[in-house]
């Protein structure tokens, strides 16, 4: 969804920050940067320091750089929210989908990684496209990513099981 969001919002960042598609795109280029590189190596340290702890961490990233992204006066600044998001997400994500595969027995696995990874492709495009209309200065103010229900039993973490 993060890229929906911010693909809708594209024409409307480069006005608020009076900015031209050369320096607007890297809203898109540094999360996807900080994705790519930190990914492998966010599945390696929620093995090392636990899974629940960097699930955790991750989405505790997200939601500060969501704040910062909707508070960002200035487009560098903006571009290094969507880093901080960027770190959450890929640190979150890894440790997100241990979770998951331990919650369920062997003979499930595929059914549970299947049915996560559509309920967010499902659900991204649509949420991000009305989430995109909640501005602030002309910014989206929610650039939440691919899976809001990860969060919707109570709060950030409030059912994942300790690994």
């Amino acid at each position: 969804m993060n890229y929906s969001v911010t693909f809708i919002s594209f024409g409307e960042i480069q006005e608020t920050f009076a900015a031209g598609p050369a320096a607007t795109s890297w809203v898109l280029n540094a999360f996807a940067i900080t994705v790519i590189a930190l990914v492998i190596p966010s599945g390696w340290v929620s093995d090392r320091f636990g899974r629940r702890r960097m699930f955790l961490t991750g989405v505790a990233l997200l939601a500060v750089g969501s704040l910062l992204v909707a508070t960002a006066p200035t487009l560098p600044i903006l571009i290094a929210a969507r880093v901080v998001q960027a770190a959450g997400l890929a640190l979150e994500g890894p440790a997100a989908l241990a979770i998951l595969l331990d919650a369920f027995p062997s003979e499930r696995r595929s059914t549970a990684v299947g049915a996560y990874g559509a309920w967010g492709h499902l659900a991204g495009p649509g949420t991000g496209g009305g989430r995109a209309g909640h501005r602030r200065r002309g910014v989206a103010v929610d650039f939440r990513h691919e899976h809001p229900d990860r969060h919707a039993d109570g709060g950030p973490g409030a059912a994942v099981p300790r690994t």
